[in-house]
């Protein structure tokens, strides 16, 4: 699903899918270890929409999401962390999001490089907003 995506809606070469792809192989032990739902990004052709290419939920708390959110999209007017981390390559901690189902969260998103420096996608952490 995550290649078919890629070429589906990014310019990404193979290699740059295929580095995607191995990072999504960590994702369910990232998700155990944060106790916390994990995603992929992948940037698309549109510069205010990314889209969802893997997900991890984990087993040891409750997921914040009631299906799977592979193949949809996050949009800057709602998950900005993710187009920000996208757009100038660094870390965005901590911010305000609202997911495609709706919720409220905190988002925590790091850039995924190719072996050029290029940002291909993000990997993403979703924690419940506490107020």
């Amino acid at each position: 699903m995550l290649v078919a995506l890629c070429q589906q809606y990014s310019d990404l070469d193979d290699a740059d899918i295929q580095l995607l792809k191995k990072n999504a192989e960590c994702l369910d032990n990232i998700a155990e270890l944060m106790g916390a739902d994990i995603f992929i990004d992948c940037c698309t052709r549109d510069p205010d929409m990314a889209i969802v290419v893997a997900q991890a939920q984990p087993s040891s708390v409750k997921s914040l999401y009631s299906s799977s959110v592979i193949g949809k999209f996050a949009r800057r007017s709602k998950e900005p962390a993710v187009l920000r981390t996208l757009e100038i390559g660094m870390p965005t901690m901590d911010m305000s999001g609202v997911t495609q189902e709706d919720k409220s969260v905190r988002q925590s998103v790091s850039p995924i490089k190719n072996s050029s420096g290029n940002v291909i996608g993000v990997l993403m952490v979703d924690y419940f907003l506490v107020f």
